[in-house]
């Protein structure tokens, strides 16, 4: 008889560490998330900058191939590049790019949907 009693307090013991222990390794799996999207983010946003950084100071010009072309006027090669964004500084193209990328995406998810894929 003691010796189930003391079992069973045993087993008690135990049950409750378990359950202690769920909920800490819990919280800590909230914390590893929370810590990895933050770190996500901010590496996601330096490499995008790093990327758009290599390409804007890559040699030559976008424009290189319309100013082969000898049919194309200055005025012209002027409205496209205005029209493209090139003759803003690389801080707004940046931050037209992303907001683009982001919009675009909302509606490829959006076209996904209605076409139910």
């Amino acid at each position: 008889m003691l010796t189930s009693s003391l079992l069973l307090g045993v087993s008690i013991a135990r049950t409750q560490k378990q359950s202690e222990h769920r909920k800490q390794v819990g919280g800590n799996m909230t914390k590893y998330f929370i810590h990895r999207l933050l770190t996500f983010i901010p590496t996601l946003v330096a490499i995008s900058i790093v990327v758009l950084t290599i390409l804007a100071l890559a040699p030559g010009d976008s424009m290189g191939e319309f100013a082969l072309n000898p049919s194309m006027t200055a005025e012209v090669r002027e409205s496209i590049r205005k029209s493209f964004g090139l003759d803003q500084p690389i801080h707004i193209r940046y931050i037209n790019s992303v907001i683009i990328r982001l919009s675009s995406y909302k509606y490829v998810k959006l076209c996904n949907l209605y076409e139910g894929d």
